[in-house]
């Protein structure tokens, strides 16, 4: 028998961190430009570490998805 999908903690799983990644990229792509603040320090990230940042997230969201996701 098949659950419904928000009984699938997969599913669950796979589409908070699809969220989380679109999030972040909104984050980037809003910021460009502009130095990125840590919260748990003042020294903003660096523009390296946010490129690495971009091309992190670029990866996984082109990534291809698993059957049926």
């Amino acid at each position: 028998m098949f659950c419904r999908p928000e009984e699938d903690p997969f599913l669950l799983l796979v589409l908070l961190l699809e969220s989380t990644l679109r999030t972040i990229e909104g984050m980037l792509r809003r910021r460009q430009g502009l130095p990125l603040r840590r919260s748990w320090m003042e020294q903003p990230y660096g523009e390296e570490e946010v490129t690495l940042l971009e091309e992190e997230v670029d990866r996984r969201l082109m990534a291809p998805r698993a059957p049926g996701g």
